[in-house]
């Protein structure tokens, strides 16, 4: 808008008449919508749908279209921005209304990974920087009502009470699946029944992380949500991507945090996943904010003995809603693309919804199991985000046509980013402005077949991302700091990796392991694309 301001005043009034300044961003949105209805725009009108608005009636200066192709970025990012926002303070009003008015006999929990926490010593060589063992951190905060003989206050209809605890689950296992997922809502539930807490109703926020939470095999786990935890009713709802930041960020930081402070100090030493919960368990249950306390529970292993495989969901990334109830038919489930927490929907009266013109409704699915025979064309027609794939500290592979090097391996330093100027890498190679791309840093070969190092490497004009070991070929680091190829065999069944059972019993591996040594290291830009 400066840059408009700017031309206001260098142009005669008469040729600029009709051009608005706007003073934010919301201006401009407004400006490209219908009139609001009963305090909201249109759903129609917001995924640009309608004909009578839309960003064809957004007016832009000769001058301003002549300006690269600045007129054309902003009208891209006006299509899709609209949506995006409702979506996001849609799900954190609902959110935030559902906690503030719970009913009684529900719970609402909040989850997230944390990042790993990679144990330390106060005194260590120089190598154990790079060798440092990880542990997975799950973060759950935990709303409900208080009980008197737990908690020392009671809860009623006309003065309830709600209480936030911090349920953490620590584990030696890197592996953030569904699978943990689970694991977690059984202690959760495991827990609520020991202190003689009622649950009917559960309802979950999460991020839309496709291996952890969003994904067709999550959403075969919530169809069998009544048969194995017992609740009556369950709801799973996805912030809009981006949005999702909250206590439960904070909390799992507070914990590394403390635990770090006490290694420095001499207090304790922290080597293994073990170690962490003990010490968190002994010195970190007593919470210095309004939240009433921590509970910790250990996890040695993660159970996926049960194969959580399913068919998948159609236009699931845009789902943000998933219900199953005991009263529906096995496997039977219902998405919105918003969730709705009216008084209605909070008492299980969904045909009444005071909300459905602006949430669109639900539609019932059916999970069905997916078998062997089924898995390969899912698979492959499956759309994943690269968003949802990639994260910060991955490693993952790059597939290459060089004859010499079938891939390259890159450690992901920072998640992705469009890029909004046009910008060279570290070897002068040109993105355009508008490519999404994310940092990382290479390893390149040495003279050794089997021997990396942390370096600058060039790489040739590839755009292949191969990611997940049930999708792609990728690169895994172990505990110990080494790395390993996994590849497909038929090996016999039962499997073992490492001493543990296979993750996936359909899919076995031989492994070729890799030593590395490190040295400074330069960042790059690298294109991001669909797989091929």
């Amino acid at each position: 808008m400066e840059f408009r301001k700017k031309l206001l005043i260098e142009n005669e009034p008469n040729e600029c008449y009709s051009t608005p300044v706007y003073d934010s961003i919301s201006d401009v949105v407004n400006a490209t919508l219908c009139e609001k209805v009963d305090g909201s725009h249109n759903l129609q009108c917001l995924k640009r749908n309608c004909s009578d608005c839309g960003v064809k009636i957004l007016n832009f200066l000769p001058c301003e279209l002549d300006v690269s192709d600045t007129a054309e970025f902003v009208k891209k990012l006006i299509e899709t921005f609209p949506v995006h926002q409702h979506r996001a303070t849609w799900q954190n009003e609902q959110f935030q209304n559902l906690v503030r008015n719970l009913p009684e006999k529900q719970c609402v929990c909040v989850h997230d990974f944390s990042e790993n926490y990679r144990c330390s010593e106060l005194i260590e060589i120089q190598s154990a920087y790079f060798q440092k063992t990880e542990v997975s951190v799950h973060v759950t905060i935990l709303h409900r009502h208080a009980l008197l003989e737990y908690d020392g206050v009671d809860s009623s209809e006309d003065f309830p009470e709600i209480i936030t605890e911090q349920f953490f689950v620590i584990s030696p296992d890197l592996v953030h699946d569904q699978y943990f997922v689970h694991q977690v809502r059984n202690y959760i539930a495991e827990y609520l029944q020991s202190i003689s807490y009622s649950v009917e109703t559960m309802h979950e926020f999460t991020d839309g992380c496709a291996a952890q939470y969003k994904s067709r095999h999550c959403f075969g786990d919530i169809s069998q949500t009544s048969d194995d935890f017992g609740y009556q009713h369950f709801t799973r709802n996805f912030f809009e991507t981006s949005h999702a930041k909250g206590p439960q960020d904070a909390a799992g930081g507070i914990i590394k945090r403390q635990a770090d402070c006490a290694i420095l100090r001499g207090q304790t030493q922290i080597r293994t996943a073990k170690d962490l919960y003990e010490y968190a368990n002994s010195f970190l249950t007593q919470p210095r904010s309004h939240c009433k306390r921590r509970i910790f529970r250990y996890a040695e292993t993660i159970h996926r003995d049960n194969r959580l495989s399913f068919k998948p969901v159609p236009s699931i990334r845009s789902l943000h809603q998933v219900r199953a109830s005991r009263d529906s038919a096995k496997g039977l489930i219902n998405i919105s693309e918003l969730s709705c927490f009216c008084v209605n929907c909070c008492h299980h009266m969904y045909d009444q919804c005071s909300n459905s013109i602006k949430t669109g409704g639900y539609t019932e699915w059916e999970m069905k199991r997916e078998y062997r025979a089924d898995a390969q064309e899912n698979e492959e027609n499956e759309e994943v985000s690269l968003q949802e794939l990639v994260s910060v500290g991955q490693l993952v592979a790059l597939y290459t046509d060089d004859d010499e090097e079938e891939y390259y391996m890159l450690k992901v330093e920072k998640s992705m980013e469009t890029l909004r100027i046009d910008t060279t890498d570290s070897w002068g190679s040109l993105l355009p402005a508008g490519t999404p791309v994310f940092r990382g840093l290479y390893y390149n070969k040495t003279n050794s077949p089997f021997q990396y190092r942390l370096n600058v490497t060039r790489l040739p004009d590839s755009r292949t991302l191969l990611l997940r070991t049930d999708y792609f070929t990728v690169v895994v680091m172990t505990e110990n700091g080494k790395f390993f190829k996994p590849q497909q065999k038929n090996l016999p069944e039962p499997c073992t990796l490492f001493g543990n059972p296979m993750v996936d019993p359909l899919k076995n591996f031989i492994v070729h392991f890799y030593g590395h040594s490190h040295k400074t290291p330069e960042t790059a830009l690298i294109f991001l694309s669909k797989f091929k």
